[in-house]
């Protein structure tokens, strides 16, 4: 297991948050907070709204070769009301992986976008999803983010797994 995150703080996470309508940097201490879940369990609370984006993201210094395969699982609750019309396609919550590959001017960061986040205000749901690097890389990035969106926004227990390789 390369991360196992239950949020019990912020360390190694850079957090940003935006505001479309004043088209600034906010501070990011106003839209997330670490919560109780229980007893023993933390969570990452992210309060959104309809004329925001945020984000959290870690970067991992671990090269990795093309078809390394790394699982990204985690517990969430959404609560969200998507706010239709302000920015189009930027409503969502979901989960990227960016790799920095050696041959950039080819390939570029390698951006591999996972589907978005289901909303349920009542239950929480897993999400496992494995990213697959095309090229070999120096390093790689895990972002959450959210763009668009109304209530909160909870996350807790990422795993992301030691990489796999795919049959060539």
């Amino acid at each position: 297991m390369l991360d196992n995150s239950n949020f019990s703080s912020l360390d190694n996470w850079t957090i940003e948050a935006y505001n479309y309508q004043s088209e600034s940097d906010m501070d990011p201490n106003n839209v997330f907070s670490i919560v109780n879940v229980d007893d023993k369990t933390k969570a990452l609370k992210i309060k959104m709204n309809p004329i925001n984006s945020s984000s959290i993201r870690k970067t991992y210094n671990i090269s990795g070769k093309k078809g390394d395969v790394y699982n990204v699982s985690f517990w969430y609750k959404n609560e969200g009301l998507y706010a239709s019309g302000l920015v189009g396609d930027l409503v969502c919550n979901a989960v990227t992986i960016f790799f920095n590959y050696l041959n950039q001017e080819e390939w570029g960061m390698g951006t591999i976008q996972a589907p978005p986040f289901n909303i349920n205000d009542k239950e929480w749901q897993y999400y496992s999803y494995s990213f697959v690097a095309l090229e070999d890389f120096d390093s790689f990035e895990l972002l959450f983010y959210q763009a668009s969106n109304a209530n909160d926004m909870y996350l807790s227990l990422i795993h992301i797994s030691e990489p796999t390789r795919q049959a060539e």
